[in-house]
């Protein structure tokens, strides 16, 4: 299991994502597994000391999962898949405050499996025009007509 665990983040570790959003939390469950498995491989099991262990794990998981609602939350309003790049539009809340919008470049790898962050950029347009620009990338999207990604000059 652990072998497991350390293969699958390998590539988180080397700036990568996987393509599923949901691994965060599998990470978690297979990381928690293997270490009650190495806390409680030699030890006689009771029902004490296994109650004991669910009541920290629950305080504890309590304790992150409340946390994280406080902090606030981040919605893919939009998303657009083009050629080996994939465009998000993010709506992220804080706790007070109005949403901060951005677009967010990732570039598939290979498989399609793994996925890395590109570039990002803010949604400052209060005139509503159609292209965002990514200049780190050199790439140009226009989000009136989703289907197409140019490539621009490097400057």
């Amino acid at each position: 299991m652990l072998a497991l665990f350390t293969i699958l983040v390998i590539p988180v570790i080397l700036g990568y994502s996987y393509n599923d959003d949901t691994n965060n939390a599998k990470f978690l469950y297979i990381a928690s597994s293997c270490g009650y498995a190495l806390i409680f491989k030699r030890r006689q099991l009771n029902f004490a000391s296994c109650l004991t262990a669910s009541a920290i794990c629950f305080a504890l998981f309590g304790f992150i999962a409340f946390m994280g609602v406080m902090f606030g939350s981040v919605v893919v309003k939009d998303k657009w898949n083009i050629n080996d790049y994939q465009i998000k539009y993010i709506e992220e809340r804080g706790f007070s405050g109005g949403p901060l919008m951005r677009y967010e470049l990732n570039k598939y790898t290979k498989y399609s499996i793994l996925i890395k962050n590109v570039d990002n950029k803010i949604d400052t347009d209060s005139v509503k025009t159609c292209t965002i620009k990514f200049e780190e990338v050199g790439l140009t999207f226009d989000k009136c007509q989703p289907d197409s990604l140019y490539l621009t000059v490097k400057k």
